[in-house]
């Protein structure tokens, strides 16, 4: 991993609190090593053929050889821009310009293929889920978004049941259990 993508994944974790590295004050070993976090950008090699084709002439442009992981969003949404302006009835027309914009529909692209909603998000889902090893974090694998959350489920009131993890009496992850009482130590 270089040191532009460290320092992109830093700034990012650091910009919202979080710190994942113990020699940085950062998350103690044992935390981390339970530890998952999801963000919006995937490994080069999960994206789209013409994904990783961008990576690719990055790579040679600016010699970067792991550029920062948001370029290829920065990239996608100045193309976007530029076929919006072209699509627009008058592109010095601001409600025409939304218009067309809102009319973006199955536009292929180096993020994969999407359509703008009536929100005027992308229908892209992807996610990636890293894991902190040796205090960085490391790809773990993909995940899509959506769906409704079932009430009682994940993030919903009344999800947490007594005796979760990290409750007195709770399994803790990879078995065992808190002593009545204790917290699970960091």
């Amino acid at each position: 991993m270089s040191t532009e993508t460290e320092a992109a994944q830093r700034w990012i974790c650091e910009s919202c609190g979080f710190i994942y590295d113990p020699e940085e004050g950062g998350l103690p070993q044992r935390v981390g090593e339970r530890t998952k976090v999801t963000v919006a950008t995937l490994e080069p090699d999960q994206y789209p053929p013409e994904g990783q084709e961008f990576f690719e002439a990055y790579h040679q442009e600016y010699g970067e050889e792991d550029p920062n992981p948001y370029a290829i969003y920065g990239y996608e949404a100045a193309r976007l821009l530029l076929d919006v302006l072209e699509r627009a009835e008058d592109p010095t027309d601001r409600a025409a310009v939304i218009e067309a914009l809102f009319n973006t529909k199955d536009r292929e692209s180096v993020l994969g293929t999407y359509s703008i909603d009536d929100n005027g998000d992308t229908t892209l889902t992807s996610y990636g889920v890293y894991r902190i090893e040796d205090g960085r974090l490391v790809f773990d694998q993909e995940v899509q978004a959506g769906g409704e959350a079932e009430p009682g489920g994940a993030g919903e009131p009344g999800a947490e049941e007594p005796g979760g993890a990290g409750e007195p009496g709770g399994e803790e992850p990879g078995g065992g259990t808190a002593p009545e009482g204790e917290s699970p130590e960091e």
